[in-house]
């Protein structure tokens, strides 16, 4: 039983990486500068018909912590994973979230994109990263408790989350500021 989600979770990253399937990262600091992490992987019903998954193949995947919600009419399994940050785990140097700020490079935001792969049971998806640039989406949500005035990501209404979607992403650095936020040692920003 644990080979066959192991081989269905295998099958899956393929499938992921060859469909319009979405991944997304978010953060959320609260006030206290508490940062909550969340990771959500999303495929359609139609896309894993497609690849040939069959209905027990399916009830494996929710036994293995998916679960199937409807968005825009449209079927999809899920998979979400939560965890909250000590500081130890905190980006330094360039890269950093604080209550006031988020900032962080391209490239390590692409790598925590294929390492929360790697956690929702998907395996090393390294050797599926151009396919993914092609047919994926991979975004990056930041929320601070406080507006954020400066921002090369979209902002939300209440201007408080600033999202990329990072296979878009042309700048090198990803950011969201608050007005509170003054650090002369930050990258240069352009």
């Amino acid at each position: 039983m644990k080979k066959k989600v192991l081989c269905i979770a295998g099958a899956l990253t393929m499938m992921m990486s060859l469909c319009g399937c979405t991944t997304t990262l978010s953060f959320k600091v609260d006030d206290k500068g508490k940062v909550t992490t969340t990771s959500e992987y999303r495929i359609s019903d139609e896309e894993l018909d497609l690849f040939g998954a069959t209905e027990e193949d399916k009830k494996e995947l929710l036994k293995s912590g998916y679960e199937l919600v409807t968005i825009d009419s449209k079927k999809y399994y899920k998979y979400k994973q939560s965890a909250i940050m000590d500081a130890d785990d905190l980006p330094t140097g360039d890269d950093k979230i604080t209550k006031n700020a988020f900032q962080m490079g391209l490239e390590d935001a692409m790598d925590m994109g294929n390492e929360g792969m790697s956690g929702s049971g998907m395996g090393d998806t390294s050797e599926y990263d151009d396919m993914m640039n092609d047919y994926m989406e991979l975004k990056m949500n930041v929320s601070l408790p406080k507006k954020i005035t400066t921002t090369n990501g979209k902002l939300s209404k209440d201007k408080k989350t600033a999202s990329w979607n990072l296979l878009d992403q042309k700048e090198e650095y990803l950011y969201a500021y608050t007005s509170d936020y003054v650090d002369k040692t930050s990258p240069k920003i352009t």
